[in-house]
């Protein structure tokens, strides 16, 4: 958890007449189609739906997160159950199914969901022009418990907006997107720091290594991936890089991808790259974009996709919780081996993210 309280708030503003464009877009989805649109145009189209989109994401995981402080974390076959369950009740209505995409160290499934509603042309699923892929992958750090909750419930929240028709703002830009949900990432972590109190800050994976402290053994998966490996800052006291010892909570391993959830992840999201992608931790307060591994002003391509402060100043001002925002290695600390980085220089996707959910501890 990151202690610094940050507020996401300076003194830019968004001009009213860019914040009244934003805001009449409500109905951006009939876009998609319009093959005659002018490039200029397009541009800022694709602009006012990433803004919405991430908004939507927010405002469904605060509200779930602030209904119930009490609610109890499901196990990994709980979890299994639930996405069942889903595809059980929601397929008469929509299209959702799960898929193995691989498996854990401990031979534990590592299962996707796949869901968008029925009006998605399925002819054109492929054309990130008319049905974007927004991928959440959820569950990475053994300890995160709120990651997965988080995940079940978007899932629920997203399938409601596909089966009632009655839309809120911004419901048609949901309906005309797929997604792909990774909400257990690293099972066996997950199940770990569940099977006794001294393993509840468990975070790696369950690699056997040199490291004598069976709770702190295994591998980052979240500094395994190959953007920027073996670099980084957080080393919480042990000796840096953080891969040289095995006990550090923040070892990446032997090499970048040396681990099955890591290669699962980086194979899944290569066979269908998103449009979009979000990687849900819990629970540092902040939104952040690349880069992690390094101290770098953003790429001229990626223009305002990378500005989040008009997510983090809607989200304050409905909700009066606050959001430090920016790069990841500025609004945190750097580290190499991300998911967010390797995602926009593996894979060339713009519009990556990180986000850590609000803290719910009632003292902090």
């Amino acid at each position: 958890m990151l202690s610094e309280d940050g507020s996401g708030e300076d003194d830019r503003d968004i001009t009213e007449e860019a914040e009244g464009e934003i805001l009449s877009d409500r109905n951006a989805g009939k876009y998609w189609d319009n093959a005659t649109l002018d490039s200029k145009k397009a541009r800022k189209i694709f602009l006012t739906v990433m803004l919405v989109i991430v908004l939507t994401i927010v405002i469904m995981l605060v509200v779930f997160l602030m209904q119930s402080p009490k609610q109890e974390y499901p196990t990994y076959d709980q979890i299994i159950q639930k996405l069942n369950l889903a595809v059980t009740m929601l397929s008469p209505y929509i299209h959702i199914k799960t898929q193995l995409i691989g498996q854990s160290v401990e031979k534990r499934d590592i299962i996707l969901l796949k869901m968008s509603p029925k009006a998605v042309n399925r002819s054109l699923a492929g054309d990130p022009c008319h049905h974007p892929l927004v991928w959440v992958v959820c569950g990475v750090h053994a300890r995160e418990w709120t990651s997965p909750l988080t995940c079940l419930s978007f899932i629920q929240k997203l399938g409601d907006i596909f089966v009632n028709t009655a839309s809120q703002d911004g419901d048609n830009i949901l309906r005309s997107l797929q997604f792909n949900i990774l909400v257990v990432a690293n099972p066996d972590g997950y199940q770990y720091s569940m099977s006794s109190p001294t393993r509840r800050l468990t975070r790696k994976n369950r690699r056997k290594s040199s490291c004598p402290d069976s709770s702190l053994a295994g591998v980052d998966i979240n500094r395994n991936f190959g953007s920027g490996f073996n670099y980084g800052d957080d080393c919480y006291g042990q000796v840096c890089p953080f891969n040289a010892t095995p006990c550090s909570i923040t070892h990446g391993g032997e090499k970048a991808f040396s681990e099955p959830e890591t290669r699962v992840v980086r194979d899944a999201m290569t066979a269908e790259v998103p449009w979009l992608s979000l990687s849900l931790h819990g629970n540092g307060n902040s939104w952040s974009s690349p880069f992690a591994y390094k101290i770098a002003d953003p790429p001229p391509n990626v223009g305002s996709k990378w500005d989040l402060e008009f997510l983090a100043k809607k989200i304050f001002a409905k909700f009066g919780t606050s959001y430090r925002y920016g790069s990841s290695s500025g609004v945190m600390y750097r580290a190499g081996g991300t998911m967010i980085d390797w995602v926009y220089e593996g894979l060339g996707v713009v519009r990556s993210y990180n986000h850590e959910l609000r803290n719910i501890c009632p003292d902090q």
